[in-house]
C-alpha cells in the first residue's frame, strides 16, 4: 500500500527533473564547478571583451571527424568561444569544417593553418587520420592565425 502512494510522487519528481533539464539546456548558461573557476572568464577578460568597439571575428576551423582523444578539447574551445561571444556584442564566432569544402581547406592552408596528422591504436591496428584545428582572429584588415 505504501508503494502505491509513493509511485505518483516519484513520477512527478521524474517529470519535474526532466522538464527542468530540458528548459535549462536551452539557456546560454554554463556552470563552472572546477577548482578556481578554470572554465570561467575572469572579470578582467569580460571587461576587455566588453570594451572592444570594433567587430572581431573569431573563426574556428575544425574537422567534425576528430580523433576521440581530441573531442573534449573541441568541446572546451567551442564553449569558450561561445562565452566570448556572449560577453561582448562585437564578437562574432563562426565554426567551419574545412574538410567539407576543398576551397576553404586550401585557403586556410595559405593562411597558415595546416592539416594535422594523428595516429592512434584502434582494434590492434594503427589508424592515421588527418584533421584541422585552428583559429583565425580578424578585425578590419588585420588577421591573426
Amino acid at each position: 500500500m505504501n508503494y502505491i502512494r509513493k509511485a505518483p510522487l516519484s513520477v512527478l519528481l521524474f517529470i519535474f527533473f526532466v522538464t527542468t533539464f530540458i528548459l535549462f539546456s536551452f539557456l546560454p548558461v554554463r556552470l563552472d564547478f572546477s577548482k578556481g573557476g578554470a572554465y570561467t572568464l575572469s572579470p578582467a577578460t569580460k571587461k576587455t571583451i566588453r570594451s572592444i568597439n570594433k567587430l572581431v571575428e573569431i573563426t574556428l576551423y575544425i574537422s567534425t571527424d576528430l580523433p576521440t582523444k581530441i573531442i573534449p578539447l573541441k568541446t572546451d574551445v567551442i564553449e569558450l568561444l561561445q562565452e566570448y561571444r556572449r560577453s561582448g556584442k562585437n564578437i562574432k564566432v563562426t565554426v567551419i569544417d574545412p574538410k567539407k569544402d576543398s576551397k576553404i581547406a586550401e585557403k586556410i592552408k595559405q593562411q597558415g593553418i595546416p592539416e594535422l596528422q594523428f595516429s592512434q591504436l584502434e582494434q590492434n591496428k594503427y589508424q592515421t587520420s588527418s584533421f584541422y584545428f585552428g583559429i583565425v582572429l580578424s578585425s578590419n584588415d588585420k588577421r591573426e592565425v
